[in-house]
């Protein structure tokens, strides 16, 4: 059931083109992609998309996962 879950949020990031998300994978290779960064740690970094293609530009810069983040309360200041 989680597999399922995982596999439905990395695939509503590419048909759904979210506004923020969270990629997981080296920060310095993903932060080529359209986009400004919000926050950035070991491992992830959470960006405001650019583009409806950043996520497919996530992915190609080496991202294992990107998450929508769905909600208004994250990357909010």
């Amino acid at each position: 059931m989680l597999t399922v879950w995982f596999v439905g949020m990395a695939a509503a990031a590419l048909v759904v083109t979210p506004t923020v998300v969270v990629a997981f994978g080296d920060p310095g290779r993903l932060a080529g992609a359209d986009g400004d960064l919000l926050a950035s740690g070991r491992g992830f970094l959470a960006m405001r998309t650019g583009s409806t293609d950043t996520v497919k530009a996530l992915y190609q810069n080496g991202a294992w996962l990107v998450w929508p983040v769905l909600t208004a309360g994250c990357g909010r200041r």
